[in-house]
């Protein structure tokens, strides 16, 4: 049994706007504070940048995009493009499926991002 293009389309369309429906709960759930004055047109535009920056780095199951989504609201949408984030690039450089991408970015961000409230200067330092 093979499935018409245009059906197996419409199959993912309503997959991804299924997924986009539950990540702007989730997100709202876990960053009320955060997205409170965020509509959910604009929370839903992050969700499509996530899958699609997602794709490009070998992130696809849904688990993933949801941490990759926290990633980009603590640290910016092109989070991996801004040069205090250059770990970041570099982790998601690496040939590992997105799960272990996602257990690194979290593993190095613990170690070498800034923290609220810590000294910039000390925190300096970049993942080498």
């Amino acid at each position: 049994m093979q499935i018409p293009q245009a059906q197996f389309d419409a199959l993912a369309r309503s997959h991804g706007e299924r997924f986009t429906i539950h990540a702007v709960a989730w997100l709202r759930a876990r960053q009320p504070e955060r997205l409170e004055k965020v509509d959910d047109d604009t929370i839903r535009e992050l969700v499509r940048h996530a899958i699609d920056r997602g794709r490009g780095w070998s992130i696809v199951a849904p688990g993933d995009l949801l941490r990759l989504l926290e990633f980009m609201l603590r640290l910016g949408p092109r989070f991996e493009e801004d040069p205090g984030c250059a770990w970041a690039h570099r982790v998601l450089a690496m040939p590992v499926d997105g799960t272990r991408k996602l257990n690194a970015l979290l593993a190095v961000e613990r170690e070498f991002a800034p923290r609220p409230g810590a000294d910039p200067a000390a925190a300096s330092h970049d993942a080498r």
